[in-house]
């Protein structure tokens, strides 16, 4: 069976160090949240900057600039992996294309 709490005990219970308290805690998760928008911003804006390396890199495979091609996509591949929030799918597919180059260049060993 609960005890009811008098006005007086109720009072110290839910006192100012505890409103306190629970203000300081809510305005640190509001913080953590700013920040965490923050860092899908940036993270979305990583992301814009791999897919538009990505589509030079593809102008310069249909080019047949081979070379050139596979240096992009390892520009591309570095910012993939510098999003703080991953794409791994994306991260994948860059690798394998990187892969799939090597292998037509000839660079067995490097695909």
């Amino acid at each position: 069976q609960m005890k009811r709490l008098s006005g007086r005990q109720y009072d110290q219970l839910m006192g100012p160090d505890l409103l306190s308290t629970t203000r300081e805690v809510i305005a640190e998760i509001q913080i953590i949240q700013r920040k965490d928008d923050e860092m899908k911003d940036f993270s979305s804006a990583v992301g814009n900057l791999a897919a538009t390396l990505r589509n030079i890199a593809l102008v310069h495979q249909d080019k047949a600039d081979l070379d050139m091609a596979l240096e992009v996509y390892n520009l591309t591949l570095a910012a993939r992996k510098a999003q703080p929030i991953r794409d791994n799918p994306a991260i994948a597919g860059t690798a394998e294309t990187i892969g799939m180059l090597q292998f037509k260049k000839g660079n067995h060993d490097a695909a």
